[in-house]
């Protein structure tokens, strides 16, 4: 019992310490549509204001998929994609990190979520 409880502090501890790192480059805004699959979206950089205009405009055109790689962003612009990931049934893959806004809205909305382990 008592290791089970450390190994959820540890845990804890962890995923604390890991959130409060911030992306410290300058991240741009780029979406990018996947050349094998029309239906996927790539998304890298930062959640600004401009965000879920853009990023509606993609859901509307038939987007099912998101892959994203943010440190977050603007947290009312976040909620609003969120809402849009809701309503369109979007799948989310995080392929690097997603942080702040990012998790607590666009990876929150989706209606499916993976995580790509590509480094171990």
């Amino acid at each position: 019992m008592a290791k089970k409880s450390f190994f959820y502090l540890f845990i804890l501890i962890f995923l604390t310490i890991f959130s409060s790192f911030r992306v410290t480059k300058a991240e741009s805004e780029e979406f990018r549509i996947d050349e094998k699959d029309k239906n996927v979206l790539h998304f890298h950089g930062s959640i600004t204001s401009a965000t879920p205009e853009a990023m509606e405009r993609y859901l509307d055109a038939g987007v099912d998929t998101v892959v994203i790689t943010s440190g977050g962003g603007d947290g009312e612009a976040g909620l609003r994609i969120g809402k849009a990931f809701r309503q369109h049934q979007i799948t989310v893959i995080v392929e690097e990190y997603c942080f702040s806004s990012c998790a607590n809205y666009l990876f929150i909305g989706a209606t499916k979520k993976y995580w790509l382990l590509t480094r171990c």
